[in-house]
């Protein structure tokens, strides 16, 4: 028997052995566990009458062959670029929209930045949450065709791969509601453990293009996190 203090069914990351049988498979036996967040928690198993307490790093969901397996709450930034709201004269609601979904979606809101179009201030926030390894960056505005609209042109500069499937099912979602949609250059990619997409600019837009991506969104970062592997597992 294996008491577990934490009732949600989550997973580890960090393997660590308990008189010889790792924390995964004390997990794995009991179906039980605690996570935050990707932080370190302190674990606390039973077993033949004797308690061992390990801190380990837990990375995300443990499914266990059950696909309604609940999931870590991954972390999420949110970046508006804006040389109005960033000098004070237009309140931001894309921004404030995006974390609204997002929190909940059962995201952790890392950061919430208001930055100016400038391209250096851009590609200084979405380095600055890549060095902090936040799962997700959401970006709203700059991805026109105005000089200022550098959006795009930062996230290029920031990201290793781009996902270009992800900007387009935005556009393609986007252009059955306006032709204007193929105006957008907005671009999705990843650099090291963090995925950046470009959202549009206003809050309707925006609340419709996550609407859409959400779901396979929530996979891609499984598989990028290392807590998935199969892209062909059906996705809502």
């Amino acid at each position: 028997m294996y008491d577990l203090l934490s009732r949600r069914k989550k997973a580890v990351e960090n393997v660590q052995k308990i008189q010889g049988r790792s924390a995964q498979d004390l997990f794995l036996r009991c179906g039980v566990g605690c996570l935050d967040s990707g932080r370190a928690c302190l674990f606390r198993a039973e077993t033949r009458g004797r308690r061992y307490e390990r801190k380990i790093v837990y990375a995300g969901s443990w499914r266990n062959g059950n696909k309604g397996g609940e999931t870590m709450m991954k972390t999420v930034a949110v970046l508006v670029a804006s040389d109005s709201c960033f000098n004070g004269e237009r309140e931001d609601k894309s921004g404030k929209a995006i974390v609204e979904i997002m929190k909940a979606a059962n995201y952790k809101i890392e950061s919430y930045d208001v930055v100016s179009d400038d391209l250096t201030a851009i590609s200084a926030k979405l380095n600055e949450y890549v060095n902090r390894e936040i799962n997700l960056v959401l970006t709203t505005g700059g991805t026109g065709f105005s000089p200022r609209d550098n959006m795009p042109e930062a996230t290029k500069a920031v990201i290793d791969r781009e996902a270009p499937g992800i900007a387009e099912a935005i556009r393609f979602s986007s252009f059955a509601i306006t032709k204007k949609a193929m105006l957008s250059r907005a671009v999705s990619g990843i650099k090291d453990k963090t995925l950046i997409i470009n959202l549009p600019g206003s809050e309707k837009a925006v609340r419709e293009s996550i609407d859409v991506i959400l779901s396979p969104v929530e996979h891609g970062l499984d598989i990028l996190l290392g807590l998935a592997h199969n892209c062909g597992e059906n996705v809502k």
